[in-house]
């Protein structure tokens, strides 16, 4: 049976159950990644998805950037989307190519990233849209100067785990500092 994170709120004595999600990983559990979901796939579902990136921000972190997610309904039907929430909302790739082969120079997927807050759960309207974003101040890692490529990673929670469709989300120049 897989590892599960299962989120409970507890304030001034009363426990609220939030749900499981799949276990990221650890050193002595390494991170089983969840199946991939295509937008291809999401498409035939009524799902559409768009990226945007907001380029280097000025930041006291080495590097920062955020990426937004737009996720649109084009079905007659009001749909609810489940994701993961709080810092692992959309997580980030970032590739020193344009076509986004080979290693990844900066994962943050993991391995042993950990997900901390409840899943998202948003109802979207026939026609509608909302967006999900990376956190503002992330990475923060040092990265050399140059052009790198990103994608963005966003994890729907499915009845039976977790799906993870990764979107091309443009590119970014990283400055000499």
């Amino acid at each position: 049976m897989p590892h599960r994170y299962c989120l409970r709120l507890a304030a001034l004595g009363s426990v609220v159950w939030l749900g499981c999600v799949p276990f990221r990983g650890s050193p002595r559990f390494p991170p089983v990644l969840p199946p991939a979901l295509s937008t291809d796939s999401l498409a035939t579902l009524g799902i559409t998805l768009h990226t945007s990136n907001s380029g280097v921000l000025s930041s006291p972190n080495p590097v920062a950037v955020q990426v937004t997610v737009t996720v649109t309904n084009t079905t007659a039907r009001d749909t609810t989307l489940r994701v993961l929430g709080s810092n692992c909302t959309v997580l980030l790739r970032f590739y020193k190519r344009a076509d986004r082969t080979g290693p990844t120079i900066l994962d943050t997927s993991g391995p042993g990233v950990e997900c901390f807050g409840p899943p998202i759960r948003r109802k979207v309207k026939a026609g509608d849209s909302t967006q999900f974003r990376s956190p503002r101040d992330g990475p923060a890692t040092e990265l050399p100067r140059g052009r790198y490529w990103l994608t963005a990673l966003q994890t729907w929670i499915t009845a039976d785990g977790s799906r993870r469709t990764e979107i091309p989300a443009g590119e970014i120049v990283v400055p000499d500092r």
